[in-house]
């Protein structure tokens, strides 16, 4: 998750647009990253002294870490652990940046050295520091630790099972027309309500990448697949809350279309995604 924390920070400062950081996430998770990108990632050479080893590397047509040793910018045991970094997805948001011209490097290692020194190593630290200070919901204060532990299982839930990247953007105001609301309860020690408002397209590659079935209509098993796939997220959240000594229980899901979601203390996080808009709902007597 190294690489969507780095790129919901970009967004939240304005360096980058979410068009820009759901391309850089979507599109190049695998790529192999150069070694000048990852040794500015992590804070050995500067954007200056990247572009000098580049600059000899192309006169003397030598290997970028061959030539850091040489000039004696990095020592060899940096240089094994700049190589053996280097197909570590994690850092592929630096790359993307890079290979797509979204920054020079100047730029993009000023940034990287903002991030470090902020000690912005979650969603968590972002959403608390900006993105959660725009969410609708009354006294937000009261459940801010747990909506925000929630959205960030969410998001790497969303990765893990269903292979969808995303960047929380601006709340907005809800238009269930035409919509289709899952919901789900979960009940005892603390009391939870949890939904996904979704158009019938976003619903529907949702339901396909979950399900690893071929459909072409928001019918029952597309429900049954979504359905499922916010029962598991819930079903590890009340794992993280049994960790904590709270016993929870879940409850059957359930669905509608066109419904008006309601709900106490109720929070909409809106994540943009290449499939579309995701509206994640929470609330502390569950979604109605």
């Amino acid at each position: 998750m190294l690489s969507q924390f780095l790129a919901q920070y970009l967004f939240n400062k304005d360096l980058l647009s979410s068009e820009q950081v759901l391309e850089i996430l979507e599109k190049d998770k695998f790529q192999r990253v150069a070694p000048g990108v990852v040794a500015l990632h992590k804070g050995l050479l500067s954007a200056e002294q990247i572009e000098r080893i580049q600059k000899i590397q192309i006169d003397q047509d030598k290997l970028f870490g061959e030539v850091a040793v040489n000039e004696g910018l990095l020592t060899e045991q940096q240089v094994g652990s700049i190589l053996a970094a280097r197909e570590d997805s994690n850092l592929s948001v630096a790359q993307a940046i890079i290979s797509r011209g979204f920054m020079t490097l100047a730029e993009l290692g000023k940034v990287l050295k903002e991030y470090r020194d902020n000690n912005q190593l979650s969603i968590h630290e972002s959403f608390s520091k900006s993105e959660f200070n725009q969410i609708c919901c009354t006294d937000f204060e009261e459940v801010r630790e747990l909506y925000v532990e929630y959205t960030e299982l969410f998001l790497e839930a969303l990765v893990k099972f269903v292979d969808i990247e995303g960047v929380l953007v601006s709340s907005t105001e809800i238009k269930s027309k035409g919509k289709w609301l899952i919901t789900q309860r979960m009940n005892g020690e603390l009391d939870l309500g949890t939904g996904l408002l979704l158009a019938d397209e976003v619903l529907l590659k949702i339901a396909q990448q979950y399900s690893k079935e071929a459909m072409d209509e928001v019918d029952q098993l597309a429900l049954d697949s979504v359905a499922e796939f916010l029962n598991v997220v819930n079903g590890l959240f009340v794992v993280h809350l049994s960790n904590r000594n709270l016993d929870v229980d879940l409850q059957p899901q359930k669905f509608g279309r066109g419904v008006i979601p309601s709900g106490s203390k109720r929070a909409v996080i809106n994540i943009d995604t290449k499939i579309g808009l995701i509206q994640l709902l929470i609330a502390t007597d569950g979604i109605q």
